[in-house]
């Protein structure tokens, strides 16, 4: 997942704050009009409990 994107992406970074100056792109928030968010979904059988990827 987000091979083709050159940054880190992860739960790791849950919570972090990114200030203006550092970002690149703005996908939600007070100053943006329209919202978005990625979500994958998988079928019950591909999930295994306890591991995140």
């Amino acid at each position: 997942m987000f091979q083709d994107i050159p940054v880190d992406v992860g739960i790791i970074y849950e919570g972090e704050r990114i200030r203006r100056k550092d970002m690149f792109v703005e996908l939600g928030g007070p100053d943006v009009k329209e919202k978005f968010e990625l979500a994958r979904v998988k079928k019950l059988e591909e999930v295994e409990d306890g591991k995140i990827v």
